[in-house]
């Protein structure tokens, strides 16, 4: 079932976080997934997918099993969606935060990765989900360059695009 309510621009690109969640959820080892947008100053929003696995998550499981499991991930995502919705990070995480009607906080969990302010939504089943997802975020965010991490309440309008990277865009379009 995809949602229709949420819709990102990637590289130019309009894509339903829906879809990319419906692809997401077929991997074998996944139970639930909650894709939202992070501005990231060269591809705009970009995915980016918390995902809750089937039995323990990824206790027990060493380095090399995760980075396979989130290749394995993004690769389904490039091949049934195509590349340029590639994911820019895959989040393993125990729990999404939810309401207590059992909707995923989408909107809450977009809000946090991007630094932006919100409210603590008054229908929240367990509030510490959301500490949950701020650490799971600030642990990914070292993970990634510098020059990717959002500042504290900056939106996509606010970012700057080096007129060189710019300028490689339009090459790549140009082909």
């Amino acid at each position: 079932m995809t949602r229709v309510d949420d819709v990102i621009n990637t590289a130019g690109h309009r894509i339903s976080t829906g879809r990319l969640e419906e692809v997401v959820n077929d991997h074998e080892a996944v139970v639930e997934s909650a894709v939202v947008g992070y501005n990231e100053p060269l591809r705009g929003e970009c995915p980016l997918a918390f995902v809750t696995l089937k039995g323990k998550g990824i206790e027990g499981m060493d380095e090399a099993t995760i980075a396979r499991m989130k290749t394995e991930i993004n690769n389904k995502v490039r091949e049934d969606v195509g590349a340029f919705c590639r994911m820019i990070g895959v989040i393993f995480i125990e729990r999404l935060p939810k309401t207590r009607s059992g909707k995923i906080l989408r909107g809450t969990i977009r809000s946090i990765c991007n630094k932006m302010q919100y409210k603590m939504p008054a229908t929240i089943d367990d509030a510490t989900s959301l500490d949950l997802v701020k650490e799971k975020t600030e642990e990914w965010y070292a993970t990634i360059p510098e020059e990717s991490v959002v500042k504290e309440g900056q939106n996509l309008m606010d970012l700057k695009i080096d007129p060189s990277s710019q300028k490689n865009i339009k090459m790549a379009n140009e082909e």
